[in-house]
């Protein structure tokens, strides 16, 4: 078996026990046909379903000077693995904006080869950016669970 199959099923694998735990929230009666568990079972469903695809339709091996066959930027790998560490320590320690702030601007620069300082503050204000967009996205659908941490600001009632 190719090792692109090998793949597939580690990530059929992954899905599966992804979707084991999207099944674990509790859900009250409450809610509507859309509550807690639809975005992590969507997620987990697209996960299988990617392994799935991957197993039954693995495609040709690239040929040999194709950037396909390039190595992987495993530094960059690494680094974003150590920034997702990061991002679950301070999660609860600094809350949903400090800590979403920090995982996106690292990402954002992660990737950036050579960093510059314009380049830097430029993903900076990035970043700040799309996570003020998702903090009022999430404050204007749901008052009650805005998100609090160090910052320990709590908008209720904002409408965009």
């Amino acid at each position: 078996m190719r090792a692109i199959r090998w793949v597939a099923l580690v990530i059929v694998l992954f899905g599966a026990f992804y979707l084991w735990g999207a099944l674990q929230i509790r859900e009250s009666t409450t809610y509507a046909a859309v509550g807690p568990r639809f975005m992590p079972n969507a997620i987990g469903i697209g996960i299988v379903l990617s392994g799935v695809w991957l197993f039954a339709f693995p495609g040709a091996p690239p040929a040999p000077d194709s950037p396909e066959a390039a190595s992987l930027d495993w530094l960059s790998i690494g680094l974003m693995l150590g920034l997702v560490a990061v991002y679950i320590a301070l999660f609860r320690v600094a809350g949903y904006v400090l800590a979403t702030t920090l995982l996106l601007w690292g990402g954002r620069a992660n990737f950036r080869r050579p960093p510059s300082s314009r380049a830097r503050r430029r993903d900076c204000g990035g970043a700040v950016g799309d996570n003020l967009l998702r903090l009022f996205a999430i404050i204007a659908h749901q008052p009650a669970a805005s998100p609090v941490g160090l910052l320990r600001v709590r908008l209720e009632g904002v409408v965009l």
